[in-house]
C-alpha cells in the first residue's frame, strides 16, 4: 500500500506541475486578432465589444472506451462551468464496466458488472475556453455491483454483493476543435474509504479510471 500511496503522491505532483506549465499562445493569439486585449483566454467580446452575458461550458460526453480498476467498460458525463471565466467546473460521470476475467478454480468467465458514480471538480489553469486545454481536479468515488470468487469447495464459485466510496484525483487533456465538438482523454487515480464485499469491509484499495471521450459542446 505504500508504494501505491507513494505512486500517487508523484502522480499528484507531476499533474500539478503540467498544470502550471500549461501555454494558452493560441488563445492569446485568437484575442490578439479579435481586438480582445485583456479578456481570459479562450473568451471573446461580441460585436458590441461586451463580455457575452451569462456564458456556460456544457458539455454532455460519451466515453465508449473506459476503465477501471475493475474491468473495461463505458460511461457518459456532464460538465458544466461554475465561474464566467471557466477556471472551475462541476463534471458528473457515470461509468458501467465489466470484468471479463476467469476464477481460478473453474476457468469460466464472468462479467462482475460494477456501476460508479463519480461527482467532481476539474479546474482549468488557464480556463477551458480555448482549443486545448488541461483540467486537474478531485472527485469523490461511489460504486455499486458484484463480484465473483473461488468457493470453499474445489470448482465452485460464489456472487458478492461488492459497495466502494474513495476519492480520486483525475487528469485530462480536452480538445475543441469547433464550437461544438468535445474530445478529450482522462486518467485518474485514488484510493477507497469504504470497500466492503459481502458486508465486509476490505479496507484502504486503489482506485484507478480513464478513457477516451467525445462529446457534444453547448
Amino acid at each position: 500500500m505504500s508504494k501505491f500511496l507513494t505512486g500517487l503522491i508523484a502522480f499528484s505532483i507531476l499533474s500539478i506541475s503540467c498544470a502550471f506549465a500549461q501555454t494558452d499562445d493560441d488563445d492569446k493569439a485568437d484575442n490578439t486578432r479579435s481586438n480582445d486585449k485583456g479578456m481570459p483566454s479562450g473568451i471573446h467580446m461580441n460585436e458590441s465589444h461586451q463580455l457575452p452575458a451569462a456564458r456556460k461550458y456544457k458539455v454532455l460526453g460519451l466515453s465508449p472506451m473506459q476503465f477501471t480498476e475493475i474491468g473495461v467498460g463505458f460511461g457518459l458525463s456532464y460538465e458544466h462551468s461554475i465561474d464566467k471565466n471557466g477556471i472551475v467546473n462541476y463534471i458528473l460521470p457515470a461509468v458501467l464496466t465489466f470484468n471479463s476475467s476467469t476464477t481460478y478454480q473453474t476457468d469460466e468467465r464472468h462479467q462482475d458488472p460494477m456501476f460508479y458514480l463519480m461527482p467532481g471538480l476539474k479546474f482549468y489553469p488557464k480556463s477551458c475556453y480555448g482549443k486545448i486545454k488541461y483540467a486537474i481536479g478531485p472527485s469523490m468515488v461511489i460504486g455499486a455491483g458484484k463480484q465473483r470468487s473461488d468457493g470453499y469447495y474445489w470448482g465452485t464459485y460464489q456472487t458478492y454483493d461488492k459497495f466502494l466510496f474513495g476519492v480520486m484525483l483525475n487528469n485530462s487533456i480536452n480538445f475543441n476543435p469547433t464550437d461544438h465538438i468535445y474530445l478529450g482523454v482522462e486518467l485518474g487515480l485514488g484510493f477507497t474509504y469504504l470497500n466492503r464485499l459481502n458486508g465486509v469491509n476490505n479496507g484502504v484499495e486503489g482506485l484507478s479510471q480513464g478513457g477516451l471521450k467525445i462529446g457534444y459542446r453547448f
